[in-house]
Order: structure tokens, then C-alpha cells, then sequence
């Protein structure tokens, strides 16, 4: 029954532990425009009701002396990538209020099938063994896939605009993930970029990048046939209004200025209760990948875009 929030930048983190107030904060070290570290610093200078709430920091690259380093910065401890659901747990039952710590209720563990999981190019056994649980894995998984486009294209994005340090981010992000997923030999391609992006070898950059966003988006066909949705019969389904479109926008406007996912989710799911015409499907299905996705600005696009066709 944790309530969770995200934030995509050191900027959002700030803007929202203005707005609310976090029992715990996981910081991820790298991060474009604003890393964990400058975010922390800003948290413990500005904001002094934080003094006494944890901040962990997440990174990949917990090389010696890294937790003094965090530490020293004003972190209260760290959490090495790829992330082992243990290690989470152990951090939250460590650093949590006690008084937030409640026993589960009995009954309400489900026994998973113990059956074999076979997924070309994935060390699963090695996945689980990190996510503790099937249905994490297959949650994880399910994330991975939906971001192989938009991420892949990034990282070419980032190669052709020579943004060496924004391209260094997005491979070493790639290498966490795909570690958590089990696919070691695209995370160790990811890894091995990263150091070239860490030293500027612009020429293997440039070389190498073509090769490993081949390799990334070569999972797509792989996984596509585990997320397929089965195409829904909305016959028996209302027929969407403009007005009640307009409504919906209007609401979900609202909760992406707020960064409320809850309530952009239960939007989306609202609006998935009435039948669309041939064209607005795609829209809709743009929109509830930008809410999935977590991307306010994609989401108020594809609404001003929809609603100057209505």
C-alpha cells in the first residue's frame, strides 16, 4: 500500500516535495540538466522541512568511496543498480517511519506458477533473481518494451546533436534497465558506450551507437507477442461527445499541471469507456501511452492537437 510518486528531473523532484510531503525520496544519480547530488544539495539547503526525510540515492555506478560521497552530500544512503527487490524492500523497512510499517495482511500473497519463462535473448533466471517475483518481472518487462522506441530514438537524437553528456545519460539508463531485464549482452554494449560518452571518444560514439540501437530495438519483434492486446469489441460501448471529450481534456489538463498520475490514469481509463471513431483511436491510444509513459507534455500536445480537430 505504498503510494508512490515520480518525478523525470531534478527540477520535478523539487517542484513536487514543494507541493507534498514524501515519508522517503529515491534520487537517481544521473539525470539530464540536474544530477541527484545538485538536486539533494538544493533539497537540504532550501527546503527545511526535509532535514529529517531520508533521500537514497540510485546509481549504477557504485564504485569505491561512492557512499561517502553520497553521504557527504547529503544523502542518507545509496541503492546500487540493477536494483534487487530485497535490497528496495531492506531500504524501506531501514529508512521508512516505523509507525509505516504494517504487516500484510494474510492471505493476500498469490502463489505464481512455477513454470519455466523462455524469452529469446534474456537471462531471465538472472532477471528473477534481481526482481524476486514473476510479477515484477513481467511488469518491468512490459515498461522495457513500451520505452524501446522513444528511448532508441533519443539516444540517436543525443549522438547526432553531439550532446555528449545527455547521450552519455541515456546509454548508461539503457544499461541499468536492460541488466534488470536480463539482457546482459545489450547491457554491457550500453555500458561499454557509456564509458565512451564518460571519456568523449566521439569517434567510437559515432562508430558503435548504430550497432547498439540495432541491437535495443531488435527486442521489439521478440516482446511484442507477450504485450499483443487483443483487439476490444466496443459495440455495446456510448459513443464519445465533443463535450464530454472537452471535459475529459480539460480534467486531464489539469492533473498533467499537476503531475497527479493517479488521477491521469483513472482518466484514461474513464475515457476508454466510450467508442471512437476510426481516427480518434489512434489519438486516444497516443494519449494513454503518454499518461502510461508518464510524459505530461506529450500529453497536453496530443489533447490541443485532438481538440483543434473537433
Amino acid at each position: 500500500q505504498v503510494k508512490i510518486q515520480t518525478a523525470l528531473s531534478g527540477k520535478e523532484a523539487i517542484e513536487k516535495i514543494s507541493m507534498h510531503h514524501y515519508d522517503l525520496v529515491f534520487m537517481d544519480h544521473m539525470m539530464p540538466v540536474m544530477d541527484g547530488v545538485e538536486t539533494t544539495r538544493i533539497i537540504r539547503r532550501l527546503h527545511k522541512e526535509y532535514d529529517d526525510v531520508p533521500i537514497i540515492a540510485l546509481t549504477a555506478n557504485a564504485v569505491e568511496g561512492a557512499k561517502d560521497m553520497f553521504l557527504s552530500e547529503g544523502m542518507n544512503d545509496f541503492v546500487s543498480k540493477p536494483i534487487e527487490l530485497r535490497t528496495i524492500t531492506g531500504k524501506l523497512r531501514q529508512w521508512l517511519p516505523v509507525e509505516k510499517i504494517k504487516r500484510a495482511e494474510p492471505g493476500t500473497i498469490v502463489e505464481e506458477e512455477d513454470t519455466d519463462i523462455v524469452i529469446e535473448g534474456l537471462n531471465v533466471q538472472a532477471a528473477l533473481e534481481l526482481l524476486g517475483s514473476r510479477t515484477v518481472f513481467w511488469s518491468v518487462l512490459e515498461t522495457y518494451y513500451k520505452a524501446i522506441e522513444k528511448s532508441a530514438s533519443l539516444i540517436e537524437e543525443m549522438k547526432e546533436k553531439e550532446d555528449w553528456a545527455r547521450y552519455t545519460i541515456e546509454v548508461h539508463a539503457l544499461k541499468s534497465c536492460s541488466k534488470q531485464i536480463g539482457a546482459m549482452e545489450l547491457a554491457e554494449m550500453a555500458a561499454d558506450l557509456e564509458m565512451a560518452g564518460n571519456a568523449r571518444e566521439t569517434d567510437k560514439i559515432r562508430r558503435e551507437t548504430a550497432g547498439l540501437v540495432q541491437r535495443y530495438r531488435s527486442y521489439i519483434p521478440i516482446l511484442e507477442p507477450f504485450f499483443r492486446k487483443e483487439e476490444e469489441d466496443d459495440s455495446e460501448k456510448p459513443e464519445i461527445t465533443a463535450e464530454a471529450l472537452k471535459d475529459f481534456f480539460a480534467r486531464m489538463a489539469e492533473a498533467a499541471d499537476n503531475l497527479d498520475l493517479d488521477t491521469m490514469e483513472e482518466i484514461g481509463k474513464e475515457m476508454g469507456q466510450y467508442r471512437y471513431q476510426e481516427e480518434d483511436k489512434e489519438k486516444l491510444e497516443r494519449l494513454l501511452e503518454a499518461v502510461e509513459s508518464i510524459d505530461a507534455d506529450a500529453c497536453c500536445e496530443i489533447m490541443e492537437e485532438w481538440e483543434s480537430k473537433l
